[in-house]
């Protein structure tokens, strides 16, 4: 109790602001969970520009118009989406308690797969296209890509430089070769597909979560499944947000084709993909992400301090890289057909 009451003090100008009466303060992850009188909510320091606050703010009145389970943020007293407080800016969010998504639960994977098709299908008509485009994305993935192919060389040539090699650095460098023709071959078919399909205009952008995982995907006790989290909303392709929503649930699933494709299938009996929607997506997991996620999260560790986990989890994705190309061509022969 004494650590909700020091909270009260610490966030009390900031409450005061809004039409809700607390009961008391609790720790979360990054952000404050508040009891209230209207149920539970968040307080959370945010660091967006206030356009994008105002952005989020009109697509979580649309989405939750249409049906999602969504944490819109609450207005002051005064219609006011921001408090700001010793030069930081709040804001206070619905909030449920739950837990995240299981990827290796089928029928909630499928569930949130078609939450995501059916968002990904909202009607914008409400908000002005030229407010949307101010958070088009652009080239940001081909960008993204090639700047970690750089990084790739750059996190290698650092361990050959390294005067002992770990059983980690073994494993790495003699994977890294393969794995980074991948990414090189990947980036090109990428880049092809997307030159290919922008002449027939067969791109089209949608507004995306941007970070659609587990920690944003949290089921209630009645089993509602709830969006939270659209800080990384942009205006960009749809694939983005289904590539990785795939590339999650196969690799906490060994890479299943069956499980694989019944998911892709579920998204487009809502949301139709075209050929080259669908191709692009299959390049984008043709990317060696976790390769470049685990050599980054290595990389910038303390060089005193190397954690096992990170050779464990070299060593699983080496263990399922045949299966991970398997998927990929059944993906593509599933494409064509």
């Amino acid at each position: 109790m004494n650590g909700g009451v020091n909270l009260f003090e610490q966030y009390e100008n900031i409450v005061n602001q809004y039409n809700i009466q607390v009961r008391n303060f609790y720790k979360g992850r990054g952000a404050i969970l508040i009891d209230t009188d209207l149920g539970l909510k968040l307080l959370k320091e945010v660091k967006l520009q206030e356009d994008k606050i105002t952005f989020i703010y009109h697509l979580q009145e649309i989405l939750r118009d249409q049906g999602f389970y969504i944490d819109t943020m609450l207005k002051t007293k005064d219609g006011e989406l921001i408090v700001r407080e010793d030069h930081k800016k709040y804001v206070i969010k619905d909030w449920i308690e739950g837990r995240e998504i299981y990827f290796n639960d089928k029928k909630e994977v499928l569930i949130a797969v078609k939450h995501l098709a059916k968002l990904h299908s909202v009607n914008l008509q409400s908000i002005k296209k030229c407010i949307y485009e101010r958070f088009d994305k652009g080239d940001s993935m081909l960008d993204a890509l090639t700047r970690h192919n750089k990084e790739l060389i750059r996190m290698r040539n650092s361990i050959k430089r390294m005067g002992s090699w770990s059983e980690f650095d073994l494993l790495y460098l003699e994977s890294f070769d393969y794995y980074y023709m991948e990414a090189k071959k990947a980036i090109c078919l990428i880049n092809k597909t997307i030159e290919e399909a922008t002449r027939c205009q067969n791109l089209r952008k949608v507004i995306i979560h941007g970070q659609y995982n587990h920690h944003n995907l949290i089921f209630d006790d009645s089993n509602k499944l709830h969006i939270f989290n659209f800080d990384y909303a942009a205006y960009h392709l749809p694939i983005i947000d289904l590539y990785s929503m795939i590339r999650k649930t196969m690799e906490k699933n060994d890479w299943d084709v069956k499980f694989g494709l019944e998911a892709v299938d579920e998204y487009t009996k809502v949301y139709c993909l075209n050929k080259q929607e669908l191709e692009l997506m299959a390049y984008l997991l043709m990317y060696p992400e976790k390769f470049w996620k685990i050599s980054n999260y290595y990389f910038n560790l303390n060089k005193a301090w190397k954690p096992k986990q990170t050779l464990v989890k070299l060593r699983k994705l080496v263990a399922q890289e045949d299966k991970k190309r398997c998927f990929i061509e059944r993906l593509i022969h599933y494409i064509k057909c």
